[in-house]
């Protein structure tokens, strides 16, 4: 729960300083957002086999729905 507001906290503070800063169009390069995302997926393809690659839904699932365990239950001496 907390990782989610994390991400909404961070989108509404982008999104703030897009409009404090002036025209949003000012923030908006095709190119730049093409190098960043095109990077980030072609990288992360690169350094994972498609195995890990194909867990990733469950992976985010599980981050999002996170519940912390207690330590006695574990058995953590």
């Amino acid at each position: 729960m907390i990782t989610l507001l994390g991400i909404v906290l961070g989108f509404i503070l982008i999104i703030s300083a897009i409009f404090i800063g002036g025209s949003p169009m000012a923030f908006l390069n095709p190119p730049s957002i093409l190098i960043v995302i095109g990077g980030t997926i072609a990288i992360t393809v690169v350094s994972f086999s498609l195995k890990d690659l194909m867990n990733i839904p469950s992976a985010l699932i599980k981050m999002m729905a996170y519940k912390p365990h207690n330590p006695r239950d574990v058995g953590v001496s």
